[in-house]
This record gives C-alpha cells, sequence and structure tokens, in this order.
C-alpha cells in the first residue's frame, strides 16, 4: 500500500520470479536498451511520488539522492535474491527488509541534505542540484 516501498518490493520479486529475464535485463550487452528505459520508468516513478507524503519539504535535490540510494539497494538486493545469494525468499522477510532499508537512507538523507551518493551520481544529477552540493 505504500508506492515507494512497493516499487521496490516489485523489482525484487521479478528478480526473484523471472531469473533469467531479469539476467538478461541486466547482461552489459543490453545496457542501451536498459538506459532507454530505465530512464522512462525512472520519470515514471517520479511522477507518481510527487505527492509522496515522506518527501513532502525535501528538496527536488534531496529526493532524487533518496531514490538513487535507494535503487542501488533495491537493484543490489534483488540480484543477490536472483544469484541465490541470500536465503531469505519469504515475501514477509523481504518487504521487511525494504522497509526497513528504505526507511534508514530516507531518514539519513532528511537529516543531512549535504549528503551526495558519489561522484559518478553527482555527475548524473540535473544541474541545479549539483550546484547545491558543490563547495
Amino acid at each position: 500500500g505504500d508506492k515507494w516501498i512497493d516499487h521496490s518490493i516489485g523489482v525484487v520479486m521479478f528478480a526473484i520470479n523471472e531469473k533469467h529475464l531479469w539476467r538478461s535485463i541486466n547482461d552489459e550487452k543490453h545496457v542501451p536498451i536498459r538506459r532507454k528505459y530505465g530512464s522512462i520508468m525512472w520519470a515514471d516513478l517520479g511522477e507518481r511520488l510527487v505527492d509522496y507524503p515522506p518527501f513532502q519539504g525535501l528538496s527536488d535535490c534531496q529526493v532524487e539522492m533518496i531514490q538513487r540510494a535507494r535503487w542501488i539497494f533495491t537493484h543490489g538486493f534483488a540480484c543477490l535474491l536472483n544469484n541465490n545469494e541470500r536465503p531469505e525468499k519469504k515475501e514477509d522477510h523481504i518487504v521487511h527488509t525494504i522497509r526497513r532499508v528504505s526507511q534508514a537512507i530516507l531518514d539519513d538523507f532528511k537529516n543531512d541534505p549535504s549528503v551526495v551518493i558519489g561522484q559518478s551520481l553527482f555527475q548524473s544529477m540535473p544541474p541545479d542540484c549539483r550546484e547545491k552540493h558543490e563547495t
């Protein structure tokens, strides 16, 4: 019932239930296709989260960094479960983990708006956000 959490759960469950398709999508030879459709999905999620209550009062830059950090977690978690590197595949454990990590990411970025994830992500931020973080 939480659109931000549900998105992450959907990605992880897709990676578990569609092992070969997940691996194909994430194969390096498909990077151009993944980037094309990934940007469309990223924009769609951003539109869906415009009025998301936990993001209210945050700058666009903070929301961008929160979403990027959570994407890094979600993608990594999905890959681990897809490769059977984590035995917990019970949906309630997955949901609990996603909720806890998502809340930790949200809290950290809310409490320190100067946090930047990393240089490569920093460079991919919109210019107005980069300017706010450059010192």
